[in-house]
């Protein structure tokens, strides 16, 4: 259920806002403190819930926003700075659009001119590009058409058989319950409970969903 910690918990395992204490730990390695940059480059990727206001820059071009972490990074083969190739990202913008199946008219058309399924696609594909070890997903399905929502089911389930960790966050269930291996319930901030695949149903979503604090996880 919406409001309940959820947001929050994803920023803080993200790097977006900074935890005050116990650890988070990537591969042994304890990232409480670090910046979202050093967690990119631990291999861990957010895409957030409002991806108007977090996730796309509306008045920059759907090429830009495609390759809007690979500009900042020596790593991509695109220039960086005043040193951008523009050949090589016009190319690079084309193939990723082909590749997750982008709907456009023009790559140079403002990000904001796209559909939300499609604007969703191009948060996605840019954050593939930075190989993520960690990918969580806000709410990755709000806001599109039956078949958008389809495409990124597809794309997640192709992430996590190639051993991707991807962690879902949503407030539809239908949509957990069908995409996720395991699930945590949250309540006031705190964790109420852990379903495995098998233990799945609606009432038992709903009655964690609505415990209170007491021997609870914060």
């Amino acid at each position: 259920v919406d409001g309940n910690g959820q947001t929050q918990l994803a920023q803080l395992i993200t790097g977006v806002i900074q935890a005050e204490q116990g650890e988070i730990l990537i591969q042994g390695k304890n990232m409480k403190s670090l910046s979202v940059e050093d967690f990119i480059r631990c291999g861990v990727s957010h895409v957030p819930e409002d991806r108007n206001l977090q996730g796309l820059v509306g008045d920059m071009n759907i090429s830009d926003n495609l390759l809007l972490k690979s500009l900042e990074e020596e790593r991509f083969s695109v220039g960086k700075g005043l040193f951008l190739k523009k050949k090589a990202i016009k190319k690079y913008a084309k193939e990723l659009v082909e590749k997750y199946d982008i709907r456009c008219s023009d790559i140079s058309l403002e990000v904001r001119s796209l559909s939300g399924g499609n604007q969703q696609k191009v948060i996605l594909a840019r954050w593939l590009l930075t190989k993520p070890k960690v990918l969580l997903l806000d709410e990755p399905t709000r806001g599109i058409d039956v078949g958008a929502k389809h495409e990124i089911y597809e794309l997640i389930n192709a992430l996590s058989e190639q051993k991707k960790a991807i962690i879902v966050i949503s407030s539809e269930m239908p949509e957990l319950m069908g995409i996720c291996d395991r699930l945590y319930v949250m309540s006031e901030g705190y964790i109420t409970g852990e379903l495995n695949k098998d233990e799945f149903n609606q009432e038992a979503i709903m009655r964690l969903a609505s415990a209170r604090k007491g021997g609870m996880t914060q």
